[in-house]
């Protein structure tokens, strides 16, 4: 990557490839764990599992690469904003690719998303690498998604409710208005380090 304008389309792909594997990922697991019989016909959804598991690892590593090309950026404006990004991106990749369903479901792309989408609207509220209203956006999601996670934590209610999907609409918004504008305008380059380009 030579040039903030590459970073920026990478990134934004790599939002969209996370979001469509996630909701592929979900669809193929759902109707399997949700049959009280699933381990008795676990040999009959082989495949279908297989493709889950592989759709996450999708997701695991799209994730990582985010916040991997991301780094440098935000770490010219901000070490710790940078180190806790990667350190919750890196958490949340680690726990999708756990095996206790249920609870990686909840904490991976919930609790830990939470945090890093805060840190990153953060970051670019502070820089004005993208429009603001985007960053809004994430602080909105991200703080909603947070709260979702530690109600169905304390069993307020299902992940996989109205309630749920409710409140994880805000943060899908936010990724996928943040990735196409990576795509289409890529960043504010009159503010855009230098060094990166």
């Amino acid at each position: 990557m030579n040039s903030n304008r590459d970073i920026a389309i990478v990134v934004g792909v790599l939002y969209i490839l996370a979001a469509v594997t996630a909701i592929v990922g979900f669809a193929l697991y759902q109707p399997i764990l949700s049959d009280p019989d699933y381990i008795v016909k676990s040999s009959a959804n082989e495949t279908q599992v297989i493709w889950g598991a592989f759709n996450e690892l999708i997701l695991a590593f799209s994730v990582i690469g985010i916040s991997v090309m991301m780094y440098p950026i935000i770490n010219k404006e901000n070490e710790i904003i940078a180190i806790g990004y990667i350190s919750f991106r890196l958490l949340e990749a680690m726990l999708i690719i756990m095996n206790i369903h249920n609870w990686t479901f909840l904490l991976g792309p919930n609790l830990a998303l939470g945090p890093s989408t805060l840190m990153m609207s953060y970051f670019l509220y502070d820089s004005k690498l993208v429009p603001r209203f985007i960053a809004v956006l994430g602080f909105v999601g991200g703080s909603l998604i947070l709260a979702c996670a530690l109600l169905v934590m304390f069993g307020v209610f299902l992940q996989v409710s109205i309630w749920g999907a409710l409140l994880a609409v805000p943060v899908f918004a936010y990724e996928m208005s943040l990735a196409l504008w990576l795509i289409v305008k890529g960043f504010n380059s009159s503010l855009v380090y230098s060094s990166l380009v």
